[in-house]
This record gives C-alpha cells, sequence and structure tokens, in this order.
C-alpha cells in the first residue's frame, strides 16, 4: 500500500506518523508553557509592561506534494496551539494526507470548524489569499508562488510567511554588507 506521495505506508509508520505527533505534543507544550500566560506583567525600570499573547485569527496553510503530511503539521500543529483556526490546502497532486488528518482531529475532539481542508488548485489558494477573514498565510513551495503569495496576502493586509525554494534561504537587508552575505551563501552553497 502506498500513500498519496509515494512512501510506503510502512515507512508512515514508523517515521512520519511518530513525527507527527511529536509535531504536535511540542507546539501544545510549548505553548502551554511559554503562551499560556495571559497579559503577564514584567516589572520593569520604573514602569510595567504588560505582554500578552492573541491568535492571529483564521490562519490558511498551503503546502507541497513533496512530504505532506509532515509540511502540513509543521503548520498546523503552531498555529492550532496558538489558539487560531486553520484551513490548510495542500498540493492538488497530494490531497489525501489532508483529509485523513482533518479526521484524526476530529477523533481527538477538535470542535468542528477550527481545523478545515480546502482541496483545489490555483483557484482556492487566490480565493485563500483575497478572503476577508483569512488574517495570515503560510505557504512552502516554489519561490515564484512564494512571491506571488507575498504579493498578493501583503496587497490584502495578510501577515504572510513563506518558504520558497528549497532550503538555506538568506535575506540581505538593504544595510547588509553585500560581498560578505554574497561569501557566506557561497560558502553554503558550496557545503550542499
Amino acid at each position: 500500500m502506498r500513500c498519496n506521495q509515494g512512501p510506503t505506508a510502512g515507512s508512515h509508520r514508523r517515521g512520519v506518523m511518530p513525527r507527527v505527533a511529536h509535531n504536535f505534543r511540542f507546539f501544545a507544550d510549548y505553548a502551554q508553557d511559554h503562551l499560556g500566560h495571559p497579559d503577564l506583567t514584567v516589572p520593569g525600570r520604573g514602569h510595567r509592561e504588560r505582554i500578552s499573547y492573541d491568535p492571529a485569527g483564521v490562519v490558511a496553510i498551503i503546502t507541497p506534494w513533496n512530504a505532506p503530511l509532515m509540511l502540513a503539521t509543521w503548520k498546523v500543529a503552531p498555529a492550532l496551539a496558538a489558539g487560531c483556526t486553520v484551513v490548510l490546502k495542500p498540493a492538488e497532486w497530494s490531497p489525501l494526507t489532508a483529509g485523513v488528518l482533518a479526521e484524526i482531529t476530529a477523533q481527538a475532539g477538535l470542535a468542528p470548524g477550527v481545523f478545515n481542508v480546502v482541496q483545489g488548485d490555483k483557484e482556492a489558494v487566490d480565493a485563500l489569499l483575497v478572503h476577508p477573514d483569512v488574517k495570515a498565510i503560510s505557504f512552502v513551495g516554489s519561490t515564484p508562488i512564494a512571491n506571488y503569495i507575498y504579493e498578493t496576502g501583503a496587497r490584502h493586509g495578510k501577515r504572510v510567511q513563506a518558504l520558497g525554494g528549497a532550503k538555506n534561504h538568506m535575506v540581505v537587508m538593504p544595510d547588509a554588507d553585500i560581498d560578505q552575505a554574497v561569501d557566506l551563501r557561497a560558502r553554503v552553497v558550496e557545503s550542499e
């Protein structure tokens, strides 16, 4: 038996599923230990500082076809732990595990409407990017699509976090030492 992105069910049971459970446990513990202090007041120099953590609201998560369950839980678990509701839009080539994840969260007692799955292609992505109830977008996938999501999401006032391409990304700010940035990037590419 094969899962929708290729690995065998056995490899999922041995490797992926324990990590999926770990992802949810890690973020649940983190939220309880670090975000579970609403309206924490910290003494400052002659004044009080108030720290509060508020959920962003509805978070749209768009995942790629490779490692769809793992990448989904890396995004879904922290969003849920932070008190957000989630709309997961998996790649149209690997829709199965997203639906299974929705079934599992429902069986675990997650309230209806807290975790949702939307299937589709670019039209589904566009609907999420412009929907007024979606407050934040998280994306993993190709660089051109990441750029599109940043631009479209920003035009509609969304918080956007996008990982485009593969790994070892580098953001170079306008005040950076460009020669040093190029040298560091070259070293990373050589080490791959």
